[in-house]
């Protein structure tokens, strides 16, 4: 099933949700064993994402070298706001969040419901991935989930800064005979002091 929705996220155009993936598919399975495929699956996020950031370094080095010159090698660190319905329930890092492209100084604050993330792209010439993600939770959302998590299943709150520290340092390393690694961020990440840290790591 992991594989079925792999294939129809890249296949299908418009809406991505389980049912319009799975009517793509040929012998048309029922999308509610995709569901409990990903509710029940013993892997977490990071064996997944732990593996596959590597190996998206290596396929985006190896598809450029029949450039005639390496091109430059660019990082770049941002956050997004992915909208969802504003009737849902049940998506446990769905919650009202400040939208910042509809939202402007002096006025109140415009909110969204979504999922906000921090993450980071590759760019190498014309090949482009995203190689890390992370969800990012309000404070008010970590304390509404911890109240029915115990033990090791509670949540702890990291900023956007906090988030973007973690990917950098797991960064996947570079062949020194590659171009410099550059890497790009908003002013507002330099003004939270994360370009400081970035010299502090050699960046």
């Amino acid at each position: 099933h992991v594989l079925q929705v792999a294939d129809a996220l890249i296949t299908t155009q418009g809406s991505k949700t389980l049912s319009t993936l799975y009517r793509s598919i040929v012998d048309n399975p029922d999308p509610k064993n995709a569901a409990d495929t990903f509710r029940l699956a013993p892997w977490t996020a990071d064996d997944i994402r732990l593996s596959l950031r590597p190996f998206l370094v290596q396929l985006a080095l190896s598809l450029v070298q029949m450039l005639p010159k390496q091109p430059a090698i660019y990082l770049s660190l941002d956050d997004s706001l992915t909208e969802k319905d504003r009737h849902s329930t049940r998506l446990q890092w769905v919650d009202w969040n400040i939208d910042l492209k509809r939202s402007f100084p002096g006025k109140p604050p415009v909110f969204t419901k979504g999922t906000v993330y921090v993450l980071l792209r590759l760019h190498i010439g014309p090949v482009s991935f995203t190689i890390d993600i992370r969800p990012y939770l309000r404070e008010k959302t970590v304390r509404r989930l911890n109240r029915h998590l115990r033990g090791a299943d509670r949540l702890k709150f990291r900023g956007k800064i906090k988030l973007a520290q973690l990917i950098l340092e797991d960064h996947p390393a570079f062949p020194a005979e590659d171009a410099p690694v550059c890497l790009l961020m908003d002013s507002w990440y330099a003004a939270k002091f994360l370009l400081k840290w970035c010299h502090q790591q050699d960046w």
